[in-house]
């Protein structure tokens, strides 16, 4: 895990959504095959849309990504509903 999503995680925390947003977004950009910089992204945005995407890519990364797995069913269920 990376300094920079270390960062974004600390961020979250302390309740700046925003600013962990922009310093995933910047993860992303400089590795885009970091499963848990998706992973995170996805926890970060209001859209189910946006979500449910960010988990797939997170998965198409790594298939054993268990938390991502597990946020994936539950958006689609809670789509379904």
């Amino acid at each position: 895990m990376t300094a920079t999503l270390q960062e974004a995680i600390a961020a979250v925390r302390r309740g700046e959504t925003e600013r962990a947003q922009l310093l995933t977004a910047e993860v992303i950009r400089e590795n885009p095959d970091d499963a848990n910089a998706w992973y995170l992204l996805s926890q970060l945005v209001d859209s189910d849309a946006r979500r449910a995407a960010y988990l797939s890519k997170a998965l198409a990364l790594d298939p054993t990504h268990e938390r991502a797995r597990a946020c994936l069913l539950y958006t689609s269920d809670a789509a379904d509903e």
